[in-house]
Order: C-alpha cells, then structure tokens, then sequence
C-alpha cells in the first residue's frame, strides 16, 4: 500500500472531536497538540497503544464519501511532531521501556507518545507478570519433582512429549506460566494435566477457567468436559471435569465484585491472544497474590479486538527474558498428520513461506483454492461451494462489510438456498434452516456473543438448537441475532468446523495479513477452500499484524 501525506488522510470523526476538546484543556499550544492527539487517539481505535512517531497511520482518503466503499491509505507521521511534542510542558518525557508512573495525560517515551491510561496498562501488566514470575509457587511436586510430574501426565497421555511434561508442570515452578502453541499442539490437555496433578497435591485446591469471549468459553469447557472419562485421571479431577464452567474474563472480575477470581489458586486463561492489554491489567489486578495464573493461546492468530499485542509482547525472543523459564511453545500437532495437506498450509502460512503455501494449496485433496478477479467472482464461487455444506461448516470472510464481506456472502446464500426469503442478514425473519450467531451476551438464556445455532421446527413453533452447547431456545426468546452462513474471521476465533470456506477480499485492504489467513485455516478440523485473487494471497502472507505498543520494552532486565 503506497504512502500518501498525512493531510490527505480522514482519522477518525471521534478521535477529532476527542482530540480538539483535550488539546484546548492541556496547552494554550493547541495548534502544536491537536494533529498528534487526533492521530493518538486514532491509533487507539486501531488497536495501537501508542502513536508510533517514527511510523505511519492508516486512515481513510479524504475524498470517500457517503454510500461508497471506505478507501484506506497509508501516511508517514511528520517528523517535526516529535520536536514540538518534546518542547511542550504538558508532555511528559520518560526513557523507552520506562515503568515509572506518570503525572500527567501524554507521555514521550522516545519516539512513542502515550496517553497515560495506556501506558499505566502496560506497565502494570509488565510488572504484576515480572513479579510472578520470580514468585516460587504456592504448591510443591512430592519427591522426584519433575519425575512425578512426568509420571502423571504420561498416566493421561503416554505418548507426551517433553514439551507437553515441561508444560504440565508450570504452576508448581513459578505462579506464571505461559504455555503457546498451534491448533492441535495439546494446550487444553496440558491444561487438564495440570489439573490432575495439582488435584492430588492439594485436593482443596480452586482452580478457575476463563477466556476472553463466550464462544471461546464455551469451547473450553467443552473440550476439558471431554477428557474427563480418561483412563488414569485421579477421581477429583475427573469430578471437576465433568463440572468445569469456563467463564469470560469480563465475568469472572464482575460477578460478586471478583470474589471468586480472588478465591481461585490457579486460574487458567485459553486464547490469550484475544486479550487486549486493558482487560489483561484488570486481570492481573483481580487475581489473588498467590495465585499462579496460566495464560494458553497461539501468537499466530490474529490479536485483540481491543488496543495491543499482549500474548505476543510478553513472550520471550532470547533466554535472558526474564519470562523465559516461565514459558513453553508447544510444536507437535496432534491434530493433523505430518503428511497432511493441512497441517502444511498452517504452517506454511505462519512461517511466511509463499513456496510452501502455494505447494500445500495446490496438492489438491481436502485443500482447494480458486481464484477469483473481482468480488462478483467471489460470491459465484462461494454460493457454489457452499452448496454441499453440511452442518459443521461455515464461510470465513476477511471484511464484515464491502462486496465480498460476510453480509454480501449471507445474502447471496440465502437467496440461492431460499428464493422466498428475505435475505438480509440483519433484519430478515427467521426460517427452518436458518444458521444464526447469537450478536451479544443474554444472562437471560445463557447465551454469549459468537454462540452458533440452526432454526428448526419445534413443537410450539420455531426453536433454535445450539449444537456446541446442547441447547434448544424458542426462536421468540432469542437475543440480537444475525445470519451465519458466513462470519468474519474475527468472529470465528476460538470456533472449530469440520470445513471452512475462505474468502479473501480482493481489493487491497489492510486487513490482509498472515495472522488472518493462518486464523481462517487453523479454523478446519479437516477441508479448506480458499476463494482469493494470487495478488490478495501474496498480501496477506508478506503482511504482519504491526500494532505500536510499548509492552516489549517494560520487560528489559533492571
């Protein structure tokens, strides 16, 4: 994407707005304030801790217009910011990495410039995870330590590997422990492993299962349900197992005031890649100080939502990191064979390896990928495609909106399925077939954003029935619901499907990147079709997800 002068660029209307207003209390050199604090506050919008003064930002050309595709482009900041922010009272200077707390809203910290609830973020989160990790933890392995340890988990997996016992075996080193890894690499059943041997220590133990989203909480508990008939589980374990209810984070820090978070003695997070660094500090915060927190996920996914990189940011790049002995990367996939074709993909995707992706994509099999020239292509490829779909099998967009987005693909399918419907996905009625997504959290059915579900017919009218949860809801007692033949990539993290169905947008966006393709693949149990242009493939390979954050630095040695 080429570069264009900052004054082309629209930011966004709230962060002017946000900016004019702040600029004026601050500093009678409001002219000198206002364009970085726009772009500041822009940049949080993007998911950036920081204004990168050495960078660029994204935003929109000045002249879209209403009713017409959003235009992005990139801009280099100007150099002169950096100069006349340094030169202001009402911003703060403070070395890269700094961990010192700050007196006043905007901070420089070299050529960043923070807002400093952002940067409070991550120097909380730096230093609470610092902390725990030089903490010895509060239960000790019986004798023989890690033999014991090994023991265990080889009783519930005897084909373990040293990884998956290095693993187990966190919580009874330090009171953190980050354990990474890819689809299939046994992170939920190092989880369960934990469990058991953490059970037999210390029977009265409270151990807490939290991930950042509904749907990722349900597929957790889903998952440590179904280990627990294993062969070698000691009794309570596979009590706790069969009682387990995986909760949000946002839940657990809520409900009865974070009583139950600060009871816990082990709490342990899956899909900590989705964990945006605001919520991370509350977390943090919530925990008891002796509690030993487990953070699961995979770096390779796409990030938060929300402002930062935290999973990524926090893993160690050498073996002086301080969080070095505290972290393991899991890296057999027990989910795909070595020979297999999808398998290949993932990882091909990850590495950055175009020769490897193209060869993996064109080895035919369960991996499929046609190329489309434009978004009408697109759409006559999926309606086709999807026309053999079976339940366990969804569409993956890379936009929400746009001609080849999940709303564009909804409508196309369901008028192809369903001649006498309404197709729109979000105000259409519902029918026999329909597939939805649930679009918030309903306390009233115990439904959460992200949950998926099929209309049917029921005996007093229309239900819908929620296979991943085991629950049937009458269509009238169902939250804000959309239309599910397609979701954005975004929206199906922490999902699984037996086929997945992967449509990448075929002008140039900057959604493109390597962290959404290998999310889409890593989607599939089993087949993918891939529906994108060679020019938008190449794209999201060479691109990286780059979010301007501080955190990496707040880990340097003291």
């Amino acid at each position: 994407m080429s570069e264009v002068d900052i004054a082309t660029l629209r930011p966004a209307a709230s962060s002017t707005w946000f900016a004019r207003r702040l600029a004026r209390n601050l500093s009678s050199e409001d002219t000198a304030l206002e364009q970085p604090l726009t772009w500041l506050h822009h940049q949080w919008l993007q998911g950036h801790t920081c204004l990168d003064l050495a960078g660029t930002v994204l935003g929109d050309v000045e002249s879209t217009r209403p009713g017409t595709e959003r235009m992005q482009a990139r801009a280099r900041v100007p150099a002169s910011w950096r100069t006349e922010l340094a030169s202001l009272a009402c911003v703060e200077r403070s070395d890269p990495g700094g961990r010192s707390a700050s007196e006043r809203l905007l901070v420089l910290e070299g050529d960043k410039l923070f807002l400093a609830a952002c940067r409070h973020d991550e120097i909380v989160v730096a230093e609470a995870l610092l902390h725990r990790a030089a903490q010895a933890s509060r239960w000790t392995a019986p004798a023989g330590g890690d033999a014991w340890i090994a023991e265990r988990v080889r009783a519930l997996l005897p084909q373990a590997d040293a990884l998956q016992i290095a693993a187990a075996g966190l919580p009874f080193r330090s009171r953190l422990g980050i354990v990474t890894g890819g689809p299939g690499t046994g992170k939920t059943t190092v989880a369960g492993c934990m469990l058991d041997a953490l059970l037999q220590i210390d029977e009265g133990a409270v151990v807490r299962v939290l991930a950042p989203t509904g749907k990722a909480a349900a597929r957790m508990t889903q998952s440590l349900r179904s280990m627990s008939s294993r062969a070698g589980l000691h009794a309570r374990t596979s009590a706790l197992l069969q009682s387990v209810e995986a909760s949000t984070i946002q839940h657990a820090l809520l409900a009865g005031g974070g009583a139950g978070l600060r009871a816990a003695g082990l709490v342990i997070v899956d899909e900590s890649s989705m964990i945006d660094i605001s919520l991370m500090r509350r977390l943090l915060e919530g925990l008891a100080p002796e509690a030993s927190l487990v953070l699961l996920g995979d770096p390779a996914q796409l990030a938060s939502v929300e402002a930062g990189t935290m999973l990524s940011d926090v893993l160690p790049a050498s073996p002086s990191h301080p969080l070095h002995a505290c972290t393991v990367a899991l890296t057999h996939s027990h989910r795909f064979a070595k020979d297999s074709a999808l398998g290949a993909l993932a990882a091909a995707i990850r590495d950055a390896d175009m020769d490897g992706t193209m060869r993996a994509l064109q080895a035919g099999g369960d991996i499929q990928w046609i190329s489309v020239g434009s978004s009408a292509e697109a759409i006559d490829a999926v309606v086709r495609t999807q026309a053999r779909f079976f339940e366990n099998a969804r569409v993956l967009c890379g936009h929400r909106r746009g001609p080849d987005g999940s709303l564009a693909m909804n409508r196309a399918i369901t008028r192809a399925r369903f001649a006498a419907v309404d197709p729109d996905p979000l105000s259409g009625g519902d029918f026999i077939g329909r597939p939805v997504i649930v679009t918030v959290n309903d306390p009233v059915t115990g439904l959460h954003n992200g949950d998926t579900g099929i209309v049917e017919s029921g005996p007093e009218g229309l239900i819908v029935r929620f296979p991943d949860l085991g629950q049937v809801v009458p269509v009238r007692a169902l939250p804000a619901r959309e239309t599910a033949w397609a979701l954005t990539i975004h929206k199906s993290q922490g999902s699984e499907f037996d086929e997945v169905v992967i449509v990448l947008p075929v002008q140039a966006s900057p959604v493109l990147t390597r962290e959404l393709l290998y999310t889409g693949v890593t989607r599939s149990r089993g087949r993918v079709t891939l529906i994108a242009s060679e020019t938008a493939l190449r794209s999201a390979i060479e691109h990286r997800i780059e979010r301007a954050s501080g955190l990496r630095a707040r880990f340097k040695q003291d």
